[in-house]
């Protein structure tokens, strides 16, 4: 199964945060998209693809 990624500006419009708060209060949840969406963009400049 594929993981799926919610931006964050969308969990805290959702929820009625910043995304600050959110980023603080749940940064253990959010570990690893850094590394996701690092690769994602690798993948894109290296012509492989759609990287969505």
């Amino acid at each position: 199964m594929a993981e799926r990624w919610v931006p964050i500006a969308e969990v805290a419009r959702r929820v009625g945060n910043s995304p600050k708060v959110i980023q603080h209060r749940y940064h253990g949840c959010i570990d690893g998209y850094e590394e996701a969406a690092n690769a994602k963009i690798t993948k894109a400049l290296e012509g492989d693809g759609d990287a969505a």
